[in-house]
């Protein structure tokens, strides 16, 4: 049983030093990881480009040029190099604890319940502007030859997948799960992972610091949504596939912006126009005001649901123990 499922435990805290030195070796193995995710996807994306041009280090901003060719070559690479190696030294890390601590379950059928439900929030929300005449749509699949709408949407849900995959392991399985039972402290261990999550997505991100500061609070409230689902459905599976599924429909799908560019050959090319501040237009739509009200209304449901959870389930313990008595 993952120490995050159960509540706060305030008797035989460890020692304040050893609490420390476990503190620092969790981050430090969450620093390592995250180093061989990065380098992993931007090796990945620069092969593929060089398939037709010279090689040199890449990032994700490469994807805003790639043609059909260079896409379906950094998805092979990705399927058959990248994703095996992400879930060797995954799987190492993680071998200190069993999979069930991290909340994992072999069952891939619900990483695709949760890619459909993030797929379904994504296009949702999208269609909310559109409707409404705050964003158009300024490229439609017709434009692509068949040739290049196979490789983005194999690319892009193979990416969004293997993105996924790492960070809420990363985030949710190794730091959560590992400050949670370090610390005995459910509520410390969330919050210290979504403030994580949030310091260094504003970090990567390029913009102003009011950008980042959205960016920022984006992070944590997504982060706190994802650890709710994760500690309500127990699998880490569901959020992976909840995550890939809204990277997907929004970049890969409707083809909104990530930041300041855009991915190429999406079936559609979404455009926000305005109000700035309520679409993200500059931070991209997953950091616009309306996606977070919809992920903190959905944390707030989960939330909810976990408690009464939790109470239900402590009125049946008593309930049993007064009846043995």
């Amino acid at each position: 049983m993952s120490p995050i499922s159960r509540k706060p435990n305030k008797r035989n805290k460890p020692p304040a030093m050893r609490m420390g030195e476990k503190t620092f070796l969790v981050l430090l193995k969450s620093a390592v990881l995250l180093t061989v995710f990065h380098m992993l996807i931007n090796s990945s994306i620069s092969l593929g480009v060089a398939a037709e041009n010279s090689f040199r280090w890449r990032s994700f901003a490469a994807l805003a040029t790639m043609n059909h060719r260079m896409l379906a070559w950094t998805g092979l690479i990705l399927l058959l190099i990248a994703f095996p190696l992400s879930k060797i030294v995954l799987f190492w890390a993680l071998k200190t604890n069993s999979l069930e601590f991290y909340f994992w379950q072999n069952k891939w059928t619900k990483t695709a319940i949760g890619f459909l439900t993030g797929l379904l929030i994504s296009t949702m929300l999208v269609a909310v502007p559109l409707l409404t005449g705050c964003a158009f749509l300024i490229g439609l699949p017709n434009r692509l030859i068949p040739q290049e709408i196979v490789a983005s949407a194999l690319t892009y849900s193979i990416l969004m997948l293997l993105v996924a995959f790492y960070v809420e392991l990363i985030y949710r399985g190794v730091m959560m799960c590992e400050l949670t039972a370090i610390w005995r402290n459910r509520f410390m261990g969330i919050t210290a992972t979504s403030l994580v999550y949030g310091i260094l997505n504003a970090w990567y991100f390029y913009g102003n610091p009011t950008d980042k500061m959205i960016v920022f609070i984006s992070g944590v409230i997504f982060s706190w949504c994802m650890a709710g689902v994760m500690i309500y459905t127990r699998s880490i599976n569901i959020v992976i596939g909840i995550h890939a599924g809204w990277f997907y429909g929004l970049h890969g799908l409707m083809g909104c912006s990530v930041g300041q560019h855009t991915y190429n050959l999406t079936l559609f090319v979404t455009q926000c126009q305005s109000p700035r501040f309520l679409l993200g237009t500059q931070s991209g739509f997953q950091f616009s005001l309306i996606s977070n009200i919809v992920w903190l209304v959905l944390s707030a449901i989960v939330w909810f649901r976990i408690n009464a959870q939790e109470k239900n389930n402590t009125a049946i313990r008593r309930s049993i123990d007064s009846d043995v008595c």
